[in-house]
Formats: structure tokens, sequence, C-alpha cells
């Protein structure tokens, strides 16, 4: 009994450093895709100042930079850990897309979640899914 015990232990810890090591790697592609989603809104910014864009176009081109951003991020996280691509694509894209969620929710101090943050959401997906679909 004590032999399985102690077996049984060493399983769950090199289960739950499995876990842990996969939820750490999760997290650093995150903050290398919110990295890359501000220098492109940054980007964008001063585009804005510079040629004095509509707003259409700005909204636009925010849901192009977290599709950019999801692609680019999914590729490398792909290349990295091949398997289970498209699970692994959309995974990323929803944890991606609660974290813009919850900034954007704090941001403009709760409700305002409308038909522009589901296009953004959906197209965040899209880049993820795309870059599961592909053969990076």
């Amino acid at each position: 009994m004590f032999l399985y015990n102690m077996i049984y232990k060493e399983k769950i810890t090199e289960m739950s450093m499995v876990f842990l090591h996969r939820v750490i790697f999760m997290l650093k592609l995150l903050v290398l895709a919110y990295v890359i989603t501000v220098l492109l809104i940054a980007l964008l910014a001063l585009l804005v100042l510079k040629f004095d864009f509509n707003d259409t176009l700005i909204r636009w081109s925010v849901i192009l930079i977290y599709f950019i951003s999801n692609l680019v991020t999914t590729c490398i996280m792909l290349r990295l850990k091949p398997d289970k691509r498209l699970i692994r694509g959309t995974l990323f894209s929803i944890s991606y897309m609660a974290g813009i969620i919850l900034v954007s929710s704090l941001m403009n101090s709760g409700n305002r979640f409308g038909a522009g943050l589901l296009i953004a959401g959906f197209a965040a997906l899209l880049g993820s899914i795309a870059a599961g679909i592909m053969k990076v």
C-alpha cells in the first residue's frame, strides 16, 4: 500500500508539472501576442496622426491587428509544439480575446460589449484557426 501511494503521488506530481509547463508556455505566448498588438496599435496611432484616417478605417485596422497578432503568435506556437494544431489555436485565441475583453471593460468602465468586440473576437479566432490549418 505504501509503495502504491508513493507511485501515485509521483504521477500526480509529474502530471501537475507538465500542466504547469503548458500554462507557462501559453502565458508567454499571450504576453508575446499582447506585445505585438501594442506595437501594431502604436504604429496605427502614428499613422492616424500623420494621415488623419476616418473612424471606420481605424476600427477595421484594429480588427486586422487582432487577426495579425493571433496569426503570428499561433504560427510561433505551432512551430514549437506542432501537435493538436486546431485545438491549440482555438484555445489560444479564446484566451487572447478574454484578456482583450477584460482590459476593454476596465478601460471603458464596463458594459461596452457590442458588435465591434464580437467582430474583433471572430477575427482573432480566424487568425488562430488559419495558423492552425496552415502547415507552418
